[in-house]
């Protein structure tokens, strides 16, 4: 075994203290940058990458399955994948630079796509999605590039936005900040 981790995915097992690269030649997977893994309560490991779509990894079988980048419904729209949150049990929210939100079906397979609309006042202000935070009252809110911080809470209908990007860098940087959080919180309820 080399003495250093190559890039890719590597399994630890605490009982052996073993190293295990997870992959699969026939897809090509080896060399690029996972921005997000989410594992649910299956066990199934969610991966998000920069320019080669989406994946599962399900340990029980060992097995991938690729979700390419194909825009129609069976893939992401656009490669480069920063994010991943679930929505439930059944659904994961993609973020996705300048694809919107991504919604993934786990049962069906398939994505839905959440863009900006600018007839369409209560949904995204931006298309660069880059990170999501849920706080503990199920508000979900979306970092952007270029669009502030995007909100959705679910007692309310529709999505709502801070328009604060002129003191912002990296909006993922504030959304993951408790003590921003707090403030947002008494400004906006």
């Amino acid at each position: 075994m080399d003495r250093f981790i190559k890039p890719g995915i590597t399994r630890f097992d605490p009982k052996t203290k073993l190293l295990t690269k997870i992959q699969d030649t026939s897809l090509g997977f080896g060399n690029y940058s996972y921005k997000s893994l989410y594992i649910d309560k299956h066990d199934k490991i969610w991966i998000a990458t920069d320019g080669i779509g989406f994946f599962s990894y399900d340990p029980e079988i060992n097995k991938f399955q690729h979700f390419g980048i194909t825009g129609n419904r069976k893939g992401t729209n656009l490669e480069f994948i920063l994010d991943i949150i679930p929505e439930d049990d059944r659904y994961l929210l993609l973020a996705v630079d300048q694809g919107g939100i991504n919604r993934f079906d786990k049962l069906s397979s398939t994505f839905d796509y959440i863009k900006y609309d600018d007839t369409n006042d209560d949904g995204l202000n931006s298309n660069g999605i880059w990170c999501f935070y849920k706080d503990s009252k199920g508000v979900l809110w979306v970092g952007t590039s270029g669009g502030g911080i995007n909100y959705y809470n679910p007692e309310r209908k529709g999505l709502n936005y801070l328009l604060i990007t002129a003191i912002i860098q990296n909006p993922c940087l504030i959304i993951l900040q408790p003590i921003f959080m707090k403030i947002i919180k008494v400004l906006y309820g």
